[in-house]
């Protein structure tokens, strides 16, 4: 132990990186740490906040992103400072942060590198496709792709507008409030709409039942909260389950648009 705490920077910084090809990440951070804190030329701080950076990622976003504004303040020129807010826009977009991505890649705008134009184009491309906006993002996709592959992305493009119209959730919603199940019905959940039909359909014939045996008053005591509980719960059931299958279905129309710009990329 007292050996390798006299190595310099650049041999701490090197175990630290053979910890991390070995999967020992969370022993490498210490490690990266310390190069970041005594590295005071700055060679080192910027691989050293990138490795930090990516062992944050999967369990702790936030000091990840931190990390990569690190990293991208100390960068020794423009593409190193731009490959860390890519990164970071990356950890960003799937988080499903849109806004602050939009705001992340204005700070890339107008790039004259062809590789960060290149990276700038698809993750304005995802953007746009993730809001929603498929002409926006197939005009920067179109960018990151040879003209072989244009057809094949529109394809894809069209398919990712038709489940936007098709898979509404606010329609789904009236639908289970006009009539329950209905809209679990839209969305190809048969089950539930089923249950819902069924359930909503007893609870209002029970309601109907007991204001006749006995009186609207004991009709709205006894069986109104139970009705109204379940008639809610089925219409907003069926928004949740439209919204899950609308998103089901554009992951992957999106797959479809990753792997035809893997296959004519640039």
């Amino acid at each position: 132990m007292c050996r390798f705490y006299s190595q310099d920077i650049e041999s701490t910084l090197e175990y630290a990186r053979r910890l991390w090809i070995n999967g020992q990440k969370q022993e490498s951070i210490p490690l990266l740490l310390r190069i970041a804190f005594f590295d005071s030329s700055g060679t080192y701080r910027y691989h050293s906040f990138r490795l930090l950076a990516e062992a944050y990622e999967a369990n702790d976003p936030r000091t990840s992103m931190y990390y990569y504004d690190l990293a991208a303040g100390v960068a020794s020129d423009d593409s190193l400072k731009a490959d860390a807010v890519f990164r970071k826009i990356n950890l960003i977009l799937r988080q499903g942060l849109y806004d602050r991505s939009a705001v992340e890649l204005m700070k890339l705008e107008n790039q004259a590198n062809p590789a960060l134009s290149g990276r700038y184009s698809f993750y304005m491309g995802v953007l746009n496709y993730r809001q929603g906006k498929y002409s926006d993002a197939e005009k920067y996709l179109r960018q990151c792709i040879d003209s072989a592959g244009f057809s094949d992305l529109s394809l894809h493009i069209r398919k990712a507008e038709k489940i936007q119209k098709r898979y509404k959730p606010k329609t789904a919603r009236i639908m289970s409030i006009i009539l329950p199940g209905t809209g679990q019905l839209a969305s190809g959940n048969y089950g539930e709409a089923l249950n819902s039909f069924l359930l909503v359909g007893a609870l209002g014939g029970l309601f109907i039942y007991v204001s006749q045996a006995y009186t609207i008053t004991d009709a709205i005591i006894a069986v109104f909260p139970w009705y109204q509980r379940y008639f809610q719960g089925g219409f907003q059931n069926a928004e949740r389950l439209m919204e899950q299958k609308r998103k089901e279905k554009e992951d992957e129309t999106f797959q479809k648009v990753l792997e035809t710009i893997k296959k004519y990329r640039r």
